[in-house]
């Protein structure tokens, strides 16, 4: 019944829209490929009004609600020459125009493409929304940065260009060098790094008080998190003052040793040129229960401190896990007693403290340092973006599998990036697989120790005879208003494709194979919602009134959503565990029977994701999700890989092979492995439980030939004492690989 309601409302509401106007339609496509164009811009102007629209990955378009009248329609792409409709469209009361469709001829010159990153100066987070502009006497072109910070300009005509990148509240900056494009390539890391307006700054001050007393805490923190900068200091015995902060809605927190931390209960206006004052919080004290642990990880070649590295504190029960920010790290709220700290970062060996720490009452417990030595010098990386060949649309999902002296694999984010770290150096076979396009593979990929190689992969759609198609609204659930930009995604078990709506809420989503699909929606400042029903697609035929009503975040709500996948099949995972380990702190959500998860109250800025699920890997990305104010990043679709059996693989002996052996055996204490190297190279020795997780690495790093030793004292990578059973001693090197067995008995 909901749901006939919904489809009728949609109905009356498109019927209203046309009354008393009409609409233009057609389709835009490639003069030279027969191929749709998405993303053209269709334009129609007369005397009684204009419209515009922009084409959906079919090419299609649709202007509506123009008044009655004729119109001249033109029609424009990036990388195609202009063209204008011959004749003048007459468009008549609740008429529909169809077939104005469009074929533009490709622009004379072949075409490349700059990409990077835009980065705040002093925070080094990346920057959403910053513009970065191409401009050369061969052309322009520009790009707003995905929420990673990242930008990528395409269609830009060969020659040199001058590149700069703006934000609102930074000083605009210029590449120092001009960029020369190549023809059909892309020229990566012009990176920039944005300067805060100064001029435009305001500020906040108050004070934090205990509530008890009515003292000033001195020492506590107090951090103001906004749209576009998070910045925390700390309270002297007069007050805390909050500098630099670019105008807008701030939402501020404060927090201090053996107290309960608080926020303001309301978002806290920052004017240009002003200083809000009277932000002021009283801490109930926690009865000096609780200490924290806070210091720094660092590179031990350059002594810099590693941003984004994870540390992982635990006293035998409980687990807590910290992302870096560029200051350091801080475990609040830990109750007395020894904790082992440990450290990781990607591209560095993982770090353990050598002592137990232990955390007193009412204290912080300070300069528990880390220095974490580089794996650069000995493996590589593979970063890369998967495309539509037809669309240039971002592939999410897709399966990278990279095979050659090591292995390692991957899937597409939302974005279509992927990155597999630390291979062996050496040639390797790239595989990509996608539900609804062809199988890709490129040989003699070459990867080199300490670079990062970055390929880009054009995937051709699978033919599909008789497509069919999803089409709805996306409106306010409080207004009933239509949502323009809306994003929906038609998830099916052969391809998933992406919609756009228009600015009266309508979107197609076309090129459907016939099948069931799940259907969700997202927009910015909304949160994000599942189609209730499974939509079943009839071959040749559109099914209508799939409509949404977006519910508004909360404010001051921030958060991330998704769904986690089986990296090989691409499915949806129930069950499946969602960690957001941010600065402070790490929070859990499980999916759903649809494998959805919902994150819509972390505190604003980056986190990195760890996802895990029973017979399945334990994977974490390194890939920053940033969260902004009164927003939900959505479609963030992590991926698991299930779990295989570990066969052991006696390598074999003498002075040109491996040996890999482990006493005593079985063993009631702590063990000895041994192992030689026959060849130098990078080399990994890692200990493995019977479903294959890596328990523990004792050896990581390029060796020379020889005979190597070490003790395995019987932890994990987090220094806590693993279960008695059975384990396996994993060698791998030069693209060789040895396996042996060890059972623990009881200490």
């Amino acid at each position: 019944m909901f749901r006939k309601s919904v489809v009728l409302a949609c109905l009356v509401l498109v019927a209203a829209a046309f009354a008393e106007t009409g609409a233009i339609r057609g389709q835009v496509f490639s003069a030279q490929t027969r191929q749709p164009i998405q993303g053209a811009l269709v334009r129609a102007t007369g005397p009684s009004g204009e419209g515009q629209f922009t084409t959906y990955p079919c090419g299609t378009y649709i202007i509506a609600n123009l008044p009655v009248g004729k119109y001249q329609v033109k029609a424009s792409a990036s990388g195609y020459e202009c063209a204008v409709y011959p004749e003048s469209i007459h468009v008549t009361p609740g008429d529909t125009i169809c077939g104005i469709d469009f074929y533009l001829e490709p622009a004379g010159q072949e075409r490349g493409a700059i990409a990077g990153r835009v980065y705040d100066a002093e925070t080094r987070l990346p920057i959403q929304g910053a513009l970065a502009k191409a401009t050369g006497p061969a052309g322009s072109g520009q790009a707003e940065t995905y929420p990673c910070g990242s930008y990528f300009i395409t269609s830009l005509p060969n020659g040199k260009y001058q590149v700069q990148a703006s934000a609102a509240g930074y000083e605009c900056a210029v590449y120092p060098e001009s960029v020369q494009t190549v023809p059909g390539e892309t020229v990566l890391g012009i990176d920039f790094y944005l300067t805060r307006a100064q001029q435009n700054h305001g500020g906040i001050k108050g004070m934090v008080k205990n509530r008890a007393s009515g003292q000033v805490i001195q020492g506590a923190a107090v951090k103001a998190a906004g749209r576009e900068i998070t910045r925390e200091v700390v309270q002297t015995c007069q007050g805390y003052q909050i500098n630099e902060l670019p105008p807008g809605k701030y939402w501020v927190s404060a927090t201090a040793t053996g107290f309960q931390p608080g926020a303001y209960p309301e978002s806290v206006t920052v004017v240009a040129g002003q200083v809000t004052p009277e932000i002021t919080f009283c801490l109930e004290p926690c009865g000096g229960e609780l200490g924290g642990i806070q210091g720094q990880v660092k590179d031990a070649s350059s002594g810099q401190v590693i941003p984004r590295a994870v540390v992982r504190s635990t006293d035998g029960r409980i687990v807590r896990e910290v992302m870096q920010t560029c200051q350091g790290y801080k475990f609040l709220e830990l109750p007395p007693g020894k904790y082992w700290v440990s450290a990781k970062a990607e591209g560095y060996q993982d770090g353990h403290y050598p002592d137990s720490v232990t955390v007193v009452a009412g204290q912080i417990t300070y300069e528990i340092i880390f220095c974490l030595e580089p794996r650069q010098s000995e493996t590589g990386k593979l970063t890369g973006i998967v495309l539509n060949a037809e669309t240039e649309e971002p592939v999410m999902g897709a399966l990278v599998v990279a095979a050659g002296p090591s292995q390692g694999r991957a899937n597409t984010c939302r974005l279509g990036r992927f990155a597999i770290p630390n291979l062996l150096p050496g040639r390797y076979v790239v595989e990509v697989a996608a539900r609804g396009y062809e199988p890709y593979r490129e040989d003699g990929i070459v990867i080199e120790a300490g670079r990062v190689t970055d390929i880009r992969v054009l995937l051709t759609p699978q033919s599909c005879p008789n497509p069919g198609a999803i089409a709805g609204m996306v409106r306010d659930s409080a207004t009933n208003a239509p949502i323009e930009g809306a994003r929906v995604l038609a998830w099916g078990r052969q391809v998933e494709k992406f919609g756009v709506t228009d600015p009266d809420g309508h979107y197609l989503i076309s090129e459907l194979p016939p099948g069931p699909y799940v259907v969700r929606a997202c927009a910015q400042g909304y949160l994000p919602q599942l189609y209730p029903d499974t939509v079943v697609v009839p071959e040749g035929q559109t099914v209508d009134g799939v409509c949404f009503l977006l519910v508004h975040c909360r404010p001051g709500d921030a958060g991330i959503a998704g769904f986690v996948l089986d990296g090989n099949t691409q499915l949806e995972i129930p069950g499946a565990l969602v960690k957001a380990i941010g600065e402070g702190g790490a929070w859990t959500q499980e999916t759903n029977s649809s494998g959805d998860y919902l994150f819509d109250n972390l505190p604003p800025g980056e986190y990195l994701l760890e996802t895990s699920a029973p017979d399945y890997t334990t994977e974490l990305s390194y890939e920053p999700v940033l969260v902004i104010a009164d927003q939900i990043t959505s479609f963030v679709s992590p991926a698991v890989y299930p779990l295989t059996g570990i066969v052991e693989n006696p390598a074999p002996t003498g002075p040109h092979g491996l040996l890999l052996s482990v006493g005593p055996n079985p063993a009631s204490g702590p063990c000895v492995v041994r192992w030689q190297v026959g060849r130098a190279g990078g080399t990994a020795v890692q200990v493995l439980d019977n479903a294959g997780r890596v328990v523990r690495t004792l050896s990581r790093g390029y060796q020379a030939q020889g005979d190597y030793a070490t003790t395995w004292d019987r932890t994990d990578d987090h220094g806590s004492k693993v279960t008695n059973g059975i384990y396996f001693l994993r060698l791998v090197t030069e693209g060789r690989e040895a396996v042996t067995k060890a059972v623990l008995l009881s200490e």
